[in-house]
C-alpha cells in the first residue's frame, strides 16, 4: 500500500471514519499541525484508537524532514492560516526536491463579490493567492465538491483534469440504546418535527429559521427542535419566548445524532453569508440524508449544490425566511420515502470519499 502523509490542522470528531476508511486503502500517518482547534471549536467526544497520529506544529524543515522522507504522498494542509500556509510551503519544496508527490485537498469556496465586504475581498485574495502558490506543481487537487471544484478552477486557476472530486461526508455512530425523542420532549404523535443540529451562532441562521417557522408552529402541527450551544443560544430562546412548540436539546454528542436524524421529519441547515463567510459544506446535510431525512439547506451550503435534487430536499435562498417556510411546507405536505433517500444518498457516504481520496492519490 501507498504510504501517505496526511497533514491536517486537527482532529474533528466528523472526520474520523473517513480516516479509518482511508487506512484501509492506503498506509496512512495523520500529522496534525494545531491540536487545540477541534476542542476549541467542536468539543465533541470522539475515539482515535488505531489511528497513527503525531502531532506537529513547527514550520522548520528539519522538524518535517523524516516524516516526509518516509512517506510516497504528501496531502498538505489546508491554507486556512498563516501558520499552515507556512508549512504547506515548506513540505511543498521538500516534496519537489525529492520528486514526491503531493495532493491539495480543499473545501473552500467564495460567494459572489457583492456578498463579501472590502475586508473578506482582500482577505479570500490573500488566501487565493496562497493557495496557488502552493498547489503549483501539486500532482492533483482535491475538491469537496462542485463548488470547491469551481473555486480551484475559476480563481486559483488549476487545470480541471488536474481535480479530483471527492464528495465531502460523514456519518453518524450506531446506537444500541434508542432514545425515544417524542417521549423525551412530550411532542404529540400528530406533530411534524423540524430539526437544527449544529452550533448556534449567527451565521447558522437559526434567527431565520425561527421567523420562518413561527406561524407554522402556532397552528400546533408542528415542533421545532433546536440542538447545540453557541453564543446566540441566548438571543435565540429571547426570540422563541412567544411562540411555543419550540424546544432548545443543548449540545448533542456524536452518539445521539442518529437518534435525532431518524426521528425527525426533515432536517433544516439555514445558514446565511454572513461577512462573507459561507457553509463550505455542511455535514449535517449528509447525516441527515443517510438516515433517510428530508433535507432543506440554503445556497450559502456547499452541500446543497451537490446533495440536494428535489426528491430528498431542496435548497433555497440564504436568509429568506418565506422562501424557508414554504419550502418546509412543501417538504412536509408529501414526505419522500425514507429509505429510497437512503439508497440514492450511499454514492456520498464516507467509504466512497475515502475511495474517491484513494483514486486520487493512486492516479499521477
Amino acid at each position: 500500500m501507498k504510504k501517505v502523509l496526511f497533514i491536517h490542522n486537527s482532529i474533528p470528531e466528523y472526520r474520523v471514519v473517513f480516516w479509518r476508511y482511508l487506512g484501509k486503502y492506503v498506509s496512512l500517518k495523520l500529522v496534525i499541525t494545531n491540536p487545540d482547534v477541534e476542542k476549541k471549536i467542536y468539543g465533541l467526544d470522539k475515539n482515535i484508537d488505531g489511528l497513527d497520529i503525531e502531532y506537529v506544529t513547527s514550520t522548520s524543515k528539519g522538524a518535517w524532514k523524516q516524516l516526509v522522507s518516509e512517506s510516497e504522498v504528501v496531502i498538505l494542509p489546508p491554507i486556512d492560516s498563516p501558520h499552515e500556509y507556512i508549512i504547506a510551503k515548506v513540505i511543498r519544496k521538500m516534496c519537489i526536491d525529492e520528486d514526491k508527490q503531493f495532493i491539495y485537498w480543499t473545501e473552500k469556496w467564495v460567494p459572489s463579490n457583492n456578498q463579501q465586504p472590502l475586508k473578506k475581498k482582500i482577505k479570500n485574495w490573500v488566501q487565493t493567492l496562497m493557495i496557488k502558490s502552493v498547489v503549483k506543481g501539486a500532482n492533483k487537487c482535491v475538491a469537496s465538491g462542485s463548488q470547491s471544484k469551481e473555486y480551484l478552477e475559476k480563481k486559483v486557476g488549476v487545470n480541471p483534469t488536474n481535480i479530483h472530486v471527492a464528495y465531502d461526508s460523514s456519518t453518524s455512530p450506531q446506537t444500541i440504546t434508542r432514545e425515544d425523542i417524542r417521549k423525551k420532549y412530550a411532542i404529540p404523535k400528530e406533530q411534524k418535527i423540524i430539526l437544527f443540529l449544529g452550533r448556534l451562532i449567527s451565521r447558522k441562521g437559526c434567527d431565520v429559521l425561527i421567523k420562518a417557522c413561527s406561524p407554522l408552529l402556532k397552528q400546533g402541527k408542528y415542533c421545532l427542535l433546536i440542538a447545540g450551544t453557541g453564543d446566540a443560544e441566548e438571543s435565540l430562546k429571547a426570540q422563541s419566548n412567544s411562540i411555543g412548540n419550540i424546544h432548545f436539546v443543548g449540545k448533542i454528542q456524536p452518539i445521539q445524532r442518529r437518534d435525532y436524524f431518524e426521528q425527525s421529519d426533515v432536517f433544516v441547515l439555514p445558514s446565511v453569508i454572513e461577512g462573507g463567510v459561507i457553509e463550505a459544506w455542511g455535514l449535517t446535510v449528509n447525516e441527515a440524508l443517510e438516515c433517510g431525512t428530508p433535507v432543506i439547506a440554503t445556497d450559502a451550503v456547499g452541500a446543497a449544490y451537490d446533495l440536494l435534487n428535489g426528491r430528498n430536499g431542496i435548497m433555497i435562498k440564504q436568509a429568506d425566511a418565506k422562501a424557508l417556510r414554504e419550502g418546509i411546507v412543501k417538504v412536509l405536505s408529501k414526505l419522500p420515502d425514507r429509505e429510497e433517500i437512503k439508497k440514492e444518498y450511499s454514492k456520498y457516504s464516507v467509504r466512497q470519499m475515502a475511495l474517491e481520496f484513494t483514486q486520487a492519490i493512486l492516479s499521477r
